[in-house]
């Protein structure tokens, strides 16, 4: 199951992110362009992905429905459950051992064959006393935000300027 919604102010996710405290970073930038995918391991942080352009397909581990994932989306994953993204749910995904060493000094990736391009921040952030936290255990297993239509790039510009340098 997951909850998707249509953000009606771009201060309302601020706002929820704040009341739950919590401590965040943005590990790459990647430049992906088709076919391209990844596979990622269950750890004990919360995970997010924003598609700052392009698009793509993320499927939690355990389900059969991939969610479409459009330029301007924001997917959290609170639980920090693992979990494919790429640009087809059926694209054979990069070891993540050979997608680390594609990290450059900057922390951008450049990775893909021929095909569309998609450009896609991800990160992870814990929550300040999770394990005591009621709401949290409320939260579904995949939060997907969809863009702006036409002011994605002005929402992601303000949520993500504390996250380059």
């Amino acid at each position: 199951m997951s909850l998707s919604l249509k953000a009606g102010s771009p201060d309302a996710l601020t706002e929820v992110l704040n009341s739950l405290r919590l401590q965040g970073q943005v590990f790459c930038i990647s430049d992906f362009s088709a076919p391209w995918s990844l596979d990622l391991l269950p750890s004990q942080f919360a995970h997010f992905h924003v598609i700052e352009r392009g698009g793509g397909w993320l499927r939690v581990k355990g389900e059969k429905k991939a969610v479409a994932l459009a330029s301007g989306d924001l997917v959290v994953l609170p639980h920090g459950q693992g979990h494919f993204i790429g640009d087809h749910p059926k694209t054979p995904p990069l070891p993540m051992d050979e997608f680390w060493r594609l990290v450059d000094n900057q922390r951008i990736v450049r990775y893909g064959g021929e095909g569309a391009e998609t450009r896609l921040i991800c990160g992870a952030f814990q929550f300040d006393d999770a394990t005591d936290n009621p709401l949290l255990k409320l939260l579904p297993p995949v939060i997907h935000i969809r863009g702006y239509q036409g002011r994605s790039e002005e929402w992601l510009e303000k949520h993500l300027a504390a996250f380059r340098g």
